[in-house]
C-alpha cells in the first residue's frame, strides 16, 4: 500500500508512467461499468472523480511545467479554468456534478434540514450521479486532453 505523502505527490515522468497510467485508466474504468451495473453506485462516482482529477492535474501540469499537488476536484477545476476556460456548459456541468458528488460521497447518512431524504431515495440519486458523470468525464476528457495537447 502505498503512503500518504507518495499519493499526494505526482510522480516525475518516466518511459514507463503511460503505460502505467494506462493500466490503471483500463482498470478504473472497467471498475466504473462493473459498479454501475452492480449498483455499487458510490464507488463509481468515487472513481470517476478520481479520474476527473487526474486529466485537471494532468493538464495544469502541462501548462504550467510544474507538479501539481492532489486536491479536490472543485479546486483543481477551478484553477485550470482561470488558465484555461472551459465551456459555460462544461463549467456548468463540473460545478453541479462536483457538488452532486460530494453529496453522495459525504452526506450518505448525515440528515440536515436540506437533506432528509430516506436511504433508497439517496441509493437512486448516487445512481443518477454516476451515470451522468460518464459522458461529463468523457466531454472533460477532451477539454483537458485538447490541453494537453497544446502544452507538450
Amino acid at each position: 500500500m502505498p503512503s500518504l505523502d507518495s499519493v499526494k505527490k505526482k510522480t516525475k515522468y518516466s518511459p514507463n508512467m503511460g503505460k502505467s497510467k494506462q493500466n490503471l485508466y483500463r482498470h478504473a474504468y472497467k471498475r466504473i461499468e462493473s459498479s454501475i451495473s452492480k449498483g455499487s453506485h458510490i464507488e463509481a462516482v468515487a472513481l470517476i472523480e478520481s479520474i476527473m482529477s487526474d486529466r485537471i492535474e494532468t493538464a495544469l501540469a502541462a501548462i504550467t511545467n510544474q507538479p501539481v499537488t492532489a486536491s479536490s476536484l472543485g479546486t483543481l477545476f477551478k484553477k485550470l479554468h482561470q488558465i484555461e476556460p472551459a465551456s459555460d456548459a462544461l463549467r456548468a456541468a463540473i460545478w453541479e456534478w462536483n457538488e452532486s458528488r460530494g453529496f453522495v460521497i459525504h452526506q450518505m447518512v448525515k440528515l440536515t434540514n436540506d437533506h432528509d431524504s430516506t436511504w433508497t431515495e439517496r441509493i437512486t440519486y448516487s445512481r443518477k450521479v454516476a451515470r451522468e458523470g460518464l459522458p461529463l468525464l468523457k466531454e472533460l476528457r477532451k477539454y483537458t486532453d485538447r490541453i494537453i495537447r497544446e502544452n507538450k
